[in-house]
């Protein structure tokens, strides 16, 4: 078990690294839905003046970062664009890097990046280093809508990307909580 420290709005908190679904050990920082089941450890929060916990949570043998809001679970809050080597936004979809500030890039020697949610799917990063490619086509994506199709070439780094229903993010139940928060002296 990896016992890590991390801090949050100036107190230091000591954690034990839990998968989804495990119980938490007494005095682990975990998030948790309504019926009680952990989402997964705290890892730290973007925003001293907004602290919603970052989990990293296992999105279908890929870890990647995931905000949790007390009544929803949020991705990216900036770069949300989807992009396509494609003229026509069709293809292998792609994301552009977003490395948290608070966090190691990797996790457990994998990729972990923050996921990219869209009114009907998730999109998973799913390669363990960007590719830098020429973009053809790409459009805005947020939680509640989809943008026009916007062309044009960009040249960017860019991870391969995994489109997931968003229905996987409702087997967890609002609202969240984080449970097991004690200081390190």
């Amino acid at each position: 078990m990896k016992i890590l420290s991390i801090v949050v709005l100036g107190v230091v908190i000591g954690f034990s690294c839990v998968s989804a679904g495990q119980r938490p050990q007494v005095g682990a920082p975990m998030v948790v839905d309504s019926t009680g089941t952990v989402l997964g450890a705290v890892i730290g929060s973007p925003i001293v003046e907004q602290p919603d916990p970052v989990i990293v949570l296992n999105m279908q043998g890929v870890p990647t970062y995931l905000l949790v809001r007390p009544t929803k679970l949020s991705g990216r809050a900036s770069n949300n664009i989807l992009e396509w080597q494609s003229p026509d936004c069709t293809g292998t979809p792609l994301i552009m890097p977003i490395t948290p500030i608070f966090s190691l890039a990797q996790h457990q020697g994998q990729l972990a990046d923050y996921l990219l949610i869209g009114p009907n799917t998730v999109y998973v990063p799913i390669a363990e280093t960007p590719l830098f490619l020429v973009i053809g086509s790409h459009r805005e994506i947020t939680e509640d809508a989809e943008g026009p199709c916007i062309t044009g070439p960009l040249n960017e780094f860019v991870y391969e990307a995994m489109p997931l229903p968003r229905s996987i993010l409702n087997v967890f139940v609002p609202p969240f909580s984080i449970t097991g928060v004690r200081a390190v002296p």
